[in-house]
């Protein structure tokens, strides 16, 4: 029966579609190729062992086991760890996913004496309820693959039992980067990305000059914010030609270009192929996988 339950996921068109892993438990050597994404920020849970946290929010910070931090990626962001014995539990997540990762931080943001948060170095004791939870949710992890909406209300589990079991300040402490000064920018970053196309579009949107905008981007985000617009608006087009029933023309409109030839123009330059050419790939690549 279990079996067969197995195969009827596996067969769930939509499921297969959306699914992608956003809960990942990593052991020793596993963890320094651990790959981040900018659009995310991440829950880590140190289980085992110590690691070293390079990223937006620490340089060069080891945290012990029994602790959690946020990670907020740049381009060279990584995690470090000499000992075989480490164990992370990450959990990607979007400040905008869905409501409950919304009011969660707007919770922590309203309950905040000050806009000037500074970046975050702190860490939290992993609480001994969550750890029950983590320990509920380790098996299911490395046992099974699960589509998007299981890892959503997985993680906003989390951020629940967080909400539970830490003061507010606790929580401002940990999350003071995406709730603070910085976490206007980002937030503002990943609330109006997919409607603009370039620098300048974005610098008004901000009321800022370019040369400001681009400045502080580069500081959050570690790359520049014509390339980082570049590879959103590359995803986007992936996921439009993959996954909607749109026509060609429908997609280019809506994804901002100018015209479908420009969209056309767009794709050639970047994944080799027109935009029909590309739809019919990955929908093969969907239909053997």
């Amino acid at each position: 029966m279990i079996l067969e339950s197995k195969n009827n996921y596996q067969q769930c068109s939509l499921c297969r579609t959306l699914s992608d892993p956003r809960i990942f438990l990593l052991n020793g050597s596993e963890i320094e190729y651990f790959k981040f994404d900018l659009l995310n920020c991440y829950i880590v849970f140190v289980l085992s062992g110590s690691v070293v946290n390079y990223s937006t929010t620490a340089q060069g910070r080891r945290v012990d086991a029994n602790n959690l931090f946020l990670m907020l990626a740049n381009k060279s962001s990584s995690l470090v760890s000499h000992d075989p014995s480490t164990k992370l539990l990450i959990c990607a997540f979007h400040p905008e996913h869905s409501d409950c990762f919304r009011n969660f931080l707007f919770d922590i943001r309203e309950g905040a004496e000050s806009d000037e948060i500074a970046f975050a170095e702190e860490t939290l004791e992993i609480h001994e309820l969550l750890w029950k939870h983590i320990d509920a949710l380790i098996p299911t992890i490395s046992d099974y693959e699960w589509c998007n909406y299981w890892y959503s209300i997985k993680i906003e589990e989390l951020l629940i039992y967080m909400r539970k079991f830490y003061s507010l300040e606790q929580l401002q402490l940990i999350f003071s980067p995406i709730v603070g000064t910085a976490g206007n920018f980002r937030s503002c970053v990943f609330r109006y990305y997919n409607k603009v196309n370039s620098l300048e579009e974005f610098a008004n949107l901000a009321n800022m000059s370019t040369v400001t905008f681009n400045r502080k981007f580069k500081k959050f985000f570690g790359v520049s914010t014509s390339a980082w617009l570049k590879e959103r608006k590359k995803e986007q087009v992936m996921k439009e030609l993959k996954l909607s029933s749109k026509s060609i023309s429908e997609i280019s409109f809506e994804l901002g270009f100018s015209s479908p030839a420009y969209f056309t123009l767009f794709c050639r330059k970047n994944f080799g192929a027109t935009p029909g050419q590309l739809r019919k790939t990955l929908i093969y690549q969907n239909k053997i996988e």
